[in-house]
């Protein structure tokens, strides 16, 4: 009695899995349920050869290799152009920056221009909304700039990057930062201008 008092239990067990098993019908078989978590799935064997993009997610690719335009002035460092502190006009030369602006923005498809003045040297960058005449938009903007340059060597750029790093530096001065570093900064940028000279013939 007492075998069969363990044997019934036992053999119950033993039966409801056996009928757990048959009743799933090999459904569990070959499913990978962390696929599709990702941006995009491996449908068959997990290479890289074979993604499909079932779900791809809206936006991944949704870029033209250039500086965004989304949210740019998000944190206010893109004013058109910042109110100057008075150091801006009393320990830099605030007055002839704003000028060589005005003078620059004058000219039709210039969207935007920073200048930076260094001891011999200006840099004026040019935003614009269509670079197809690149080459003559600089010829005019330097005709017209050429007398305020009071001498220095003067540098006109349609180059995004440098652009966007002069506007800061400007933005900077106006903002009466630590002048030093940004003088280190311009230094650096006018010593690299090279890099750029492709867009500053």
């Amino acid at each position: 009695m007492r075998k069969l008092k363990w044997a019934v239990p036992l053999y119950t067990v033993l039966a409801a899995v056996g009928l757990v098993g048959c009743a799933n019908n090999d459904t569990a078989e070959n499913e990978n349920f962390t696929d599709e978590t990702g941006y995009h799935s491996t449908e068959k064997d997990q290479l890289v050869r074979n993604i499909n993009y079932q779900h791809m997610t809206q936006g991944l690719y949704d870029k033209d290799d250039a500086y965004s335009k989304r949210d740019r002035n998000y944190h206010g460092h893109e004013s058109k152009p910042l109110r100057a502190k008075s150091s801006y006009y009393n320990a830099y030369e605030g007055n002839l920056a704003d000028r060589v602006n005005r003078v620059a923005n004058s000219v039709d498809p210039v969207v935007d221009a920073r200048a930076v003045i260094m001891k011999n040297e200006m840099l004026v960058a040019l935003l614009l909304d269509d670079y197809s005449q690149a080459g003559e938009i600089k010829e005019t903007v330097k005709q017209k700039i050429g007398p305020l340059s009071q001498g220095r060597t003067l540098y006109v750029t349609t180059d995004e990057g440098v652009y966007y790093r002069t506007m800061t530096l400007d933005n900077n001065l106006r903002d009466g930062d630590t002048r030093d570093l940004i003088i280190q900064d311009a230094n650096d940028m006018f010593d690299n201008l090279n890099i750029h000279e492709n867009h500053l013939k």
